[in-house]
């Protein structure tokens, strides 16, 4: 029975404490950093977890659900704090200790368990188990699961799998005893939750079976043949289901065939991606022993042959990890189940994607790696005090790298800094690098970098695309023109680049050019609702009120819940001066897109125009709410209370 005596809570408290203190030593400053690179696409500009409404939607469209709680948690993040990235990186922080608090749970009842004699060094085997979980809440590699805000996907996936394996754990050792419904549930939940936060789940049931056999194949607990079978059974349906919440089958979720977005010019095939994987394993290992360098977008070149260099050393050491688990598994099985631990947890990356490395990843991994880290030490080092003072020195090391390596994630541009220095050839690196020096007051050093991915990469569509962006919110729309031309050239499909071609146009007064590029993406993509919307706003603008109207038609009977073709009826009744129906429309524009800050802005110039200020300024507002980050919004409230003659001292800053 795993208990705590009343003589071991004063240092239970006092070790929670130094977990905590550990904790927000290295990563309070976080607190005052800004959301960065993917948060963008996941949370700033993503209306759907602006209402519990919006949540839902994954499960009546096909969208992938493996990651629903995860984004749940975005949503009530918002609903808490709106879009202040302050309370996102406090909810990530704390998700963290609790996965600490559950790696330390989980190694005390491994190592209780597994100790030979049960009298011996109980003391000594519960500093052990906190040390472990320190290591883990200090450990460099860390940084990207807890202070990179979208990567929440991984520490919460992290917490329901330890709570999963921990709560069997105990389950086993508690048959026969009152609380085994408790266990029961608690294990069934953490299960489906693991499920439901990231793919890296889809381990657990590998893991439970090792769990099984190293520590109770054994002992008069040993589960029945026929329950075998069960398990058999169950792991067959498990997979079944996991295809299903990925919205997939199991032959495509293995397969790919894509450009590699981890090194320019590589295309992934299904063999080629687990060729590499070899290697990402060693580098996995390498950031566990030597995190340096870390970066948040390695160039990693895929390899193409099994007589690789890397492939053969990875696959070695894989081999060699395995052999020394299966040669410990008598003499030292919580060692062998630490280096299992790491290794079915490496098996998740098995899974195709275009990215052949995150550093999150390393998260799950780490607590096999430092389970046997510790127990390595524990039978190495007889003196009690010499292994703890080596750990503490451990400890104190990884918590001040932790510490210098968080200060890269203020903002983009100290991140996107960091990963220049260290891939100057990736395009990625340098056009993220370039975003992030033009948004924060730099644009001649954005400029320049986005001429070296040209001039490195001139045919690919992301740099051109670059490129259109950055003079089209200069207003050098014929140079923006140009640019998406060329986009438009290499990746004739894109929706938004021919979308923001046809503006750059428009803008230009080049009403003809504009419909003509829609006229051409449609030939593309016969079906799209959007790009009749968007059409039709061109038809309005230049009074030709009849086509306009079967676009909108046209795009509304393709899609009927279409925000595009609403938007351009808006303008199509204010164009006609249908007042009533105009005012009655943005109503429901405003109910049926409660989390659009266009619709507001857009209902907010019909009230100004009407005189009704007051109004104006309520959507205004609740516009600035939903995205306090959109400049548009901010501009058209001090155009607003320049026109009204008024002035707010809670003025939003631009």
């Amino acid at each position: 029975m795993l208990t705590y005596s009343k003589r071991l809570f004063p240092a239970f408290a006092a070790c929670l404490v130094i977990l905590v203190l550990g904790v927000m030593a290295v990563y309070q400053q976080t607190f005052q950093f800004n959301f960065v690179f993917d948060d963008r696409q996941f949370i700033v500009e993503n209306t759907i977890l602006r209402s519990w409404n919006g949540i839902f939607y994954f499960f009546t469209n096909d969208l992938p659900i493996n990651r629903f709680i995860t984004l749940s948690s975005f949503a009530l993040n918002y609903q808490m704090y709106g879009l202040n990235p302050q309370g996102f990186h406090i909810f990530n922080v704390l998700i963290h200790l609790a996965v600490v608090c559950s790696v330390w749970w989980l190694f005390r009842i491994l190592l209780v368990h597994s100790a030979k004699d049960t009298s011996e060094t109980n003391d000594r085997l519960n500093w052990l188990a906190f040390f472990g979980a320190l290591l883990f809440a200090l450990h460099p590699a860390q940084t990207q699961a807890v202070s990179y805000i979208s990567q929440r996907f991984s520490s919460l996936a992290a917490l329901f799998y330890i709570l999963t394996v921990g709560s069997y754990l105990r389950l086993r050792q508690s048959q026969g005893q009152k609380n085994c419904l408790g266990l029961t549930l608690v294990f069934a939940l953490s299960f489906v939750l693991a499920i439901l936060s990231k793919e890296e789940a889809v381990t657990l049931p590998l893991m439970i079976i090792t769990v099984e056999l190293f520590f109770f194949r054994n002992q008069a607990q040993a589960l029945p043949r026929h329950f075998w079978l069960k398990i058999i059974l169950g792991f067959g349906l498990f997979v079944l289901l996991f295809t299903k919440l990925f919205r997939s089958d199991l032959l495509s979720m293995f397969s790919i065939n894509a450009p590699s977005e981890s090194h320019d010019g590589d295309i992934l095939t299904g063999s080629t991606y687990l060729l590499t994987q070899a290697r990402v394993f060693l580098t996995f290992l390498r950031l566990l022993v030597w995190p340096f360098p870390q970066t948040i977008d390695y160039d990693y070149p895929a390899s193409f042959s099994l007589l690789d260099p890397g492939v053969l050393l990875g696959l070695a050491v894989f081999s060699g990890s395995l052999f020394t688990a299966w040669r410990f598994k008598k003499s030292s099985p919580l060692l062998a189940f630490g280096i299992l631990w790491l290794l079915i947890t490496f098996t998740a990356n098995l899974i195709p994607r275009v990215n052949l490395l995150w550093e999150q990843k390393v998260y799950l991994l780490s607590a096999g790696f430092l389970l046997a880290l510790i127990v390595w030490l524990n039978e190495h080092i007889r003196s009690t005090r010499i292994l703890f003072c080596v750990l503490s020195v451990l400890v104190v090391l990884a918590g001040a790298v932790t510490f210098q390596r968080n200060k890269v994630w203020r903002n983009d541009l100290t991140l996107w800094t960091d990963a220049l220095a260290k891939a100057p050839h990736k395009s990625r690196t340098l056009l993220n690098a370039g975003d992030a020096n033009i948004r924060y007051g730099y644009p001649e050093r954005g400029l320049k970098l986005f001429q070296q991915a040209k001039a490195l990469y001139p045919r690919d569509p992301f740099v051109a695309r670059a490129m259109g962006s950055y003079y089209f919110n200069r207003g050098e729309f014929r140079n923006a023109a140009s640019e998406y031309a060329n986009a438009v050239r290499l990746e004739p499909a894109h929706l938004d680049t021919n979308h923001y071609l046809a503006l750059s146009f428009e803008h230009s007064g080049n009403h003809a050019q504009a419909l003509k590029v829609y006229d051409q993406a449609l030939t593309v993509n016969k079906n799209n609702a959007r790009l009749y919307a968007w059409r039709a706003g061109v038809f309005i603008k230049t009074a030709r009120y009849e086509k306009a109207w079967q676009d909108l038609l046209t795009s509304l009977g393709l899609a009927p819940r279409n925000l595009d073709a609403l938007i351009s009826l808006i303008e199509f009744y204010k164009a006609q001066k249908r007042l009533a129906e105009l005012e009655e429309l943005l109503a429901r524009g405003a109910e049926d897109y409660p989390t659009s800050e266009q619709i507001f802005l857009l209902r907010a110039s019909y009230y100004q125009t009407r005189g009704n200020f007051a109004q104006a300024k309520r959507d205004i507002r609740q516009a600035l709410r939903l995205n306090p980050h959109n400049p548009q919004a901010a501009e058209f409230y001090f155009r607003y209370l320049h026109n009204a003659g008024l002035k707010d001292q809670n003025t939003p800053s631009k």
